[in-house]
């Protein structure tokens, strides 16, 4: 049974509380969260003030950019021994996780609270919303009663990583009313030692409740849904072309995904150039070629790039403009990478990177 303590208020309100006392008690320095613009829109913030906590909105079910991606710029110059609180979702956490293992954060300046994930829509849904609230109400009603809500991304309703691992609190929103209850698992003692001083109710349940379980059980269909949509493995090169030909190399996945933080990539390099001499000559050769070339040679080279660390997070859904299907791209190629090596991403801090480690003997029944 875990350790859960109640809030007598909605999810949002009960967390700001949590984040104004770290603040006002200087347990943290600040609180990386979503906040609300005066225009509408919703995007991650640094919050110092409490007077500004009042505009966040911690679980808007929208994810503006993998958090992990914006933290390891953020905190590569933070000084250390100053405690950052931060609110992310279970892939941003468990990406946060394998960055840190590539040295791009340090996770002992975080405190970091997480969620019992429902998911979250893809942007355009939720900021070109007609009626938002009735949007709000129906993810709040799906998440209370455990239930798949067909308008978020494909790989939130294909998750099976929405219970977090790894964070100092997480906050209960699957199974939960959202509007009334805020129930908080105490993980750490780090966890117990900043929240000492606040007045919290105890209670003995059990994170794995009917609507998590009943939650884990759907998205497991939904996952293979999604895998069986992509004509891959089978199909060989025809089902790459399938799938990636309408690829115009905005490079727009890349910018949105934690996993990519090479300084320069191969793909920027002067190695990648194609001068007008080679392309003639190809052209000559084959009668015509794509301008630019080499769309598959770059995503095989992302899937080998990141696949082991793909935690499914889903952004690159919401930038592609030819509306390729790169998460379930992604999300099955890494998932199959990752069964190789019976590695999951984020989910031990102290576990190393399969490729980043030399073993005489490893992966014996792929030999042939």
């Amino acid at each position: 049974m875990a350790e859960i303590m109640k809030l007598k208020k909605s999810a949002d309100a009960g967390i700001k509380d949590i984040l104004k006392y770290l603040l006002e008690k200087k347990k943290v320095t600040g609180a990386f969260l979503l906040k609300k613009t005066g225009a509408g829109s919703v995007h991650y913030s640094l919050v110092t003030n409490n007077d500004e906590m009042e505009r966040s909105v911690p679980f808007a079910p929208v994810m503006p950019e993998n958090a992990a991606r914006m933290l390891t710029i953020f905190m590569k110059q933070k000084p250390p021994g100053e405690p950052l609180a931060v609110v992310v979702r279970p892939c941003e956490l468990r990406a946060l996780v394998e960055l840190s293992k590539l040295g791009q954060v340090d996770l002992s300046q975080l405190f970091v609270i997480s969620v019992s994930c429902p998911g979250v829509y893809p942007i355009k849904t939720y900021l070109k919303a007609e009626k938002p609230d009735e949007l709000d109400a129906a993810y709040k009603k799906s998440a209370a009663n455990g239930e798949i809500q067909k308008d978020l991304r494909a790989t939130c309703n294909a998750c099976e990583h929405f219970l977090p691992i790894g964070a100092d609190i997480t906050v209960l929103l699957v199974g939960k009313d959202m509007d009334s209850a805020c129930d908080i698992v105490m993980n750490t003692e780090k966890a117990r030692d900043y929240l000492s001083g606040m007045e919290l109710k105890k209670a003995e349940e059990d994170t794995e409740s009917k609507a998590v379980v009943s939650l884990r059980k759907k998205r497991d269909a939904e996952r293979e849904k999604l895998f069986s949509s992509l004509p891959l493995p089978d199909a060989g090169m025809d089902g790459l072309i399938q799938v990636l030909g309408k690829c115009i190399q905005c490079y727009g996945c890349r910018s949105v995904c934690p996993i990519c933080y090479c300084t320069l990539c191969y793909f920027d390099s002067a190695n990648n150039e194609s001068p007008a001499p080679i392309s003639e000559n190809e052209a000559g050769k084959r009668g015509a070629v794509k301008v630019p070339s080499d769309t598959l040679f770059y995503h095989l080279g992302r899937i080998t790039h990141i696949g082991i660390s793909c935690v499914g997070c889903g952004a690159c859904s919401d930038v592609c403009p030819a509306e390729i299907p790169l998460p379930a791209l992604y999300y099955r190629s890494g998932k199959m990478i990752q069964d190789m090596f019976e590695y999951t991403p984020g989910k031990n801090r102290d576990e190393e990177r399969p490729l980043s480690v030399f073993k005489e003997e490893e992966l014996g029944e792929y030999e042939h």
